[in-house]
C-alpha cells in the first residue's frame, strides 16, 4: 500500500475579507510595512513559499491628468531556525529584491511583483518567517522633485502663489495708521476692559499709539538704550553662570542679577532686601504701579511649565506653590517665579526690559526728560513735538507759518520762546525763561569779551558771504560787528530781521536752520540744567562719574554742587559725596567709571554744533571733530581753507597787504603758528605774495617785529 503526500496551502498572510493582511504592522519612521510570524512543521518534508504583490498607482487628485506614479518598492523576505540561521535566503549579506520601475512620473503597466522559493527536507521545529516591504528612498526623493516640478504640475503652487496670497491677505490700509486712527480703533477703557482686556493692557496699548503722534526724540532715544542696558548682557544685566550652567555664579553689583546691588531702589519696590531685582519687576503706568513682566501686547507674560512622569517641572520654579493651572489643565508660573536664571535668561522678551528700567542709575533723568511729553496750558503740542517740528520745518517761510510772524516780537530774540510750549506756564523750562533769554542773549564771547554776540549776530558771523573777521580776537569784535551791518544791514545798525529779509531764499533758508540749530542746543542746555538739579536735590540720581575718573568729575561735581546750592560737606546726610542713595558718592563712582551715560551733557562728546561758552570752546569742539572724523591735523585743513578762501575771493595773488583778522577762513590756530608765541597782545598779520620763476611766495608780515622762523618756510611744516 503506497501513501502519497497531500499538499497543504495557508495564507501566512492571515488576509481579511477585504483583503487586507491582520499581520502586516506599519514601520512609519521607515515607511515600510513589516510581517513577521512564527511557523511551527511538525513533518518533515519540503516547503513552497510563494508571495506575490500587486502594487496601485500613486497619483493626486488634481494632477491625475498630467502625473501618476507606479510604486516602487525595496523588498526582503527571510526564513529563520530556531538557532536564528538563515535558511533564506542562503547567502549573506541579506539582498533587497526590487519592485518596481524607474520613477518618470508616468503609469505603465501596473507593477507586479514575486518571491518564490523552496526549503527542502524542512525539519520539525518553529521557524520565523519576515516580510519587509520599504519604499524605495531613491524612488521618494524623484517623485518628490517630479511632482514639485511646475512645468510637469499644475496643480502645484509656486513661490510667488505664495507670496501673492499672503500679500493679498495684509491689510495694507493699516500700514498708513496714525495715531488718531489708532486710537479710535482702540477705543475707550471701559469698552476695552468690557471686552476681556485689563487696564494694564490698555494703557500699554494706549501708549503705543501715543508713539505714532510723535517721533522718537532724544528723550525716548535715551529710554531705548536704557532698555538694552537692563536686557541680558546689558551693562547693567551682567552675569557668569556658574558650572551647572543654569545658575548665576557671579554678577557685578550694577547688575539685576545680584541681591545686593547697588542699583537704584525704585520706592515702589516691594521686598527690596530678599530679592534680586529680575525677581521683582515693577512697572509704573499712568500713575499706577504693577509687579509684572508684560508680552508686546500689554498682557501679563506667563512661562509654560512641562510635568514629567514624576511630577517634577520644567523648567524648575522657585516654589512648586506659585504654579498656576489655566481651564485645559496647562501649568504655568510667572517668568520671575523661575529657579535658575538661565531658564529667565533663555525666554526673556524685550518688552520685559521695561518692568526692569525702572531700577537704571539714570531713571531720574529719564523721569524728568518725558514731562516734555505732557502738554503744558495755553499750548496744542508737547515740547519734545515742538522741537521735532522745528528740525522737520526746514524753510524760514514755513517756520513764520509753524511758530508765528518772526515780526510779531519786539525783542526777536523770543520769537520761539514764545512759541515753545517748554516756557510755557506748566512747562518744564517755564521757571528758566529768563536764563534761555540770557543764553540767546549772550550766546558767544570771545577770550574775556565783555562784548558777547547774542544769537542773531553768531548766525550773521557764520553764515557770511564777505569774511566777516574771526571770532578768536575779543579785540576786533566791534570790526566783526561793523562788518554784519555792512553786509546785511546796509551800514545801519544790525537788525536781526535783516537775516530773513536781505539775500536769496537758499541763504536766508540757511540762516534760519542755523538759527534753529543754535537754539535748540541753548534749550537743550537748560534742559540738561534742570535735570542736574533734580538728580542732585531730589532724586539721587547725578551721574557725573559715569566713564569718568574722581580727579575727572569731582572738580565738576564741586562746581555744579554750588550752582544748585547743594551742601557737599560729609557732615550733610543730602551732600552727593556722601548720600549712599547718589551713584557717585564717595563708596560707589568707582563701579561706574567704566559706564555709558545715556543721558550725557553736552560738554560730554564735545559737539560742534551745540553753543560754546566761549571762542576757545568753539574752536576746540570743531577741532576735536575734525580729527576724530578725518585725522588730519586741524592746522593743515585750516591752511587749506585759507588758501581756498583767498582765491574764491581773487585774493590769492594780491602783492599789496590785506589785513587777515577781516578774512573769515583766517582763525586763531593759523594766527598762534604764526606769530608761535612772540607777542602777548594781538599782533595784525597781513598777507602779502610774490611770483618767482613761476612759484607763488607767501609772506606773513605783522606791525611787530616777529621772529623770520615763523615766516619762512620752516613755518611752513608746521602748516
Amino acid at each position: 500500500m503506497t501513501n502519497t503526500p497531500a499538499a497543504i496551502s495557508e495564507d501566512l498572510l492571515g488576509n481579511d475579507s477585504q483583503g487586507k493582511s491582520r499581520s502586516n504592522t506599519p514601520d512609519v519612521c521607515n515607511n515600510a510595512v513589516v510581517f513577521t510570524t512564527t511557523k511551527l512543521v511538525t513533518t518533515e518534508g519540503d516547503y513552497d513559499f510563494d508571495y506575490h504583490i500587486t502594487a496601485p498607482d500613486g497619483y493626486d487628485a488634481c494632477a491625475a491628468s498630467s502625473l501618476c506614479f507606479d510604486c516602487v518598492y525595496d523588498l526582503v523576505v527571510t526564513v529563520q531556525d530556531e538557532c536564528g540561521e538563515y535558511l533564506y535566503p542562503t547567502s549573506l549579506p541579506i539582498q533587497k529584491i526590487a519592485i518596481g520601475l524607474t520613477p518618470d512620473g508616468t503609469c505603465g503597466t501596473a507593477v507586479e511583483g514575486d518571491v518564490e522559493f523552496t526549503l527542502t527536507d524542512l525539519v520539525p521545529g518553529t521557524y520565523t518567517i519576515t516580510k519587509v516591504l520599504t519604499l524605495r528612498e531613491s524612488a521618494i526623493d524623484d517623485y518628490k522633485n517630479i511632482y514639485q516640478n511646475t512645468t510637469l504640475n499644475g496643480c502645484i503652487d509656486k513661490p510667488d502663489d505664495y507670496i501673492t496670497a499672503a500679500q493679498g491677505a495684509v491689510d495694507a490700509s493699516v500700514c498708513e495708521l496714525s495715531c488718531d486712527d489708532c486710537i479710535s480703533a482702540l477705543g475707550t477703557e471701559a469698552s476695552f476692559i468690557a471686552a476681556g482686556g485689563t487696564a494694564a493692557e490698555y494703557a500699554q496699548l494706549l501708549a503705543s499709539c501715543d508713539e505714532l503722534c510723535s517721533g522718537v526724540n532724544n528723550c525716548q532715544m535715551s529710554y531705548l538704550m536704557m532698555l538694552v542696558d537692563v536686557t541680558p548682557g546689558g551693562q547693567y544685566a551682567t552675569y557668569t553662570l556658574g558650572s551647572d550652567q543654569l545658575t548665576v555664579e557671579y554678577a557685578e553689583a550694577l547688575s539685576i542679577f545680584q541681591q545686593y546691588n547697588r542699583l537704584r531702589l525704585p520706592p515702589q519696590v516691594q521686598n527690596p532686601l530678599s530679592t534680586t531685582p529680575f525677581r521683582n519687576p515693577v512697572i509704573t503706568e499712568n500713575g499706577n504701579t504693577y509687579y509684572e513682566y508684560r508680552d508686546p501686547d500689554g498682557k501679563r507674560s506667563e512661562v509654560d511649565l512641562i510635568e514629567d512622569i514624576n511630577g517634577a517641572y520644567f523648567p524648575k520654579v522657585h516654589n512648586n506653590g506659585t504654579i498656576k493651572e489655566r481651564n485645559d489643565g496647562s501649568k504655568y508660573v510667572y517668568p520671575e517665579e523661575l529657579l535658575h536664571e538661565q531658564d529667565f535668561i533663555d525666554r526673556f522678551k524685550p518688552s520685559w526690559a521695561r518692568s526692569l528700567v525702572e531700577y537704571h542709575p539714570e531713571w531720574c533723568y529719564y523721569d524728568k526728560c518725558r514731562e516734555n511729553d505732557e502738554i503744558p496750558s495755553g499750548a496744542t503740542i508737547s515740547s519734545n513735538d515742538f522741537d521735532l517740528l522745528l528740525l522737520k520745518t526746514a524753510t524760514f517761510a514755513n517756520a513764520e507759518t509753524e511758530f508765528g510772524s518772526f515780526s510779531t516780537p519786539t525783542n526777536k530774540r523770543d520769537w520761539l520762546i514764545d512759541a515753545d510750549p517748554f516756557f510755557k506756564s506748566g512747562g518744564l523750562g517755564f521757571s528758566k525763561t529768563g536764563d534761555m533769554e540770557n543764553r540767546l542773549d549772550n550766546y558767544l564771547t570771545g577770550n574775556s569779551s565783555t562784548s558777547p554776540f547774542d544769537i542773531f549776530e553768531t548766525v550773521a558771523i557764520t553764515q557770511s558771504t564777505t569774511g566777516c573777521g574771526n571770532l578768536f580776537d575779543p579785540s576786533v569784535n566791534s570790526d566783526i560787528i561793523t562788518c554784519i551791518k555792512n553786509e546785511y544791514s546796509g551800514g545801519a545798525a544790525f537788525d536781526p530781521s535783516d537775516l530773513f529779509t536781505t539775500g536769496t531764499t537758499v541763504q536766508i533758508d540757511e540762516r534760519w536752520q542755523v538759527f534753529r540749530t543754535l537754539y535748540l542746543s541753548a534749550k537743550q542746555r537748560i534742559l540738561e540744567e534742570i535735570q542736574e538739579e533734580n538728580a542732585l536735590t531730589s532724586c539721587a540720581a547725578y551721574n557725573g562719574c559715569f566713564g569718568e575718573e574722581l580727579a575727572d568729575f569731582y572738580p565738576e561735581l564741586i562746581q555744579k554742587s554750588a550752582v544748585y546750592n547743594v551742601s557737599i560737606s560729609p557732615f550733610s546726610s543730602s551732600s552727593p559725596i556722601f548720600d549712599l542713595d547718589q551713584p557717585c558718592n564717595w563708596f560707589n563712582y568707582q563701579l561706574y567709571a567704566k559706564k555709558i551715560k545715556r543721558f550725557p551733557s553736552l560738554d560730554d562728546h564735545g559737539n560742534a554744533d551745540e553753543p560754546a561758552e566761549t571762542a576757545d570752546a568753539l574752536v576746540d569742539q570743531l577741532n576735536a571733530d575734525w580729527y576724530r572724523q578725518t585725522g588730519q591735523c586741524p592746522l593743515l585743513r585750516d591752511m587749506q581753507m585759507l588758501l581756498n578762501g583767498m582765491a574764491v575771493k581773487g585774493d590769492l595773488l594780491a602783492t599789496g597787504p590785506i589785513a587777515l583778522q577781516t578774512v573769515n577762513e583766517f582763525n586763531e590756530i593759523l594766527y598762534n603758528a604764526i606769530i608761535d608765541g612772540q607777542s602777548s597782545t594781538f599782533t595784525e598779520i597781513d598777507w602779502e605774495t610774490a611770483i618767482t620763476s613761476g612759484d607763488l611766495y607767501i609772506s606773513f608780515t605783522t606791525t611787530e617785529s616777529v621772529s623770520s622762523s615763523c615766516l619762512n618756510n620752516s613755518s611752513y611744516d608746521k602748516l
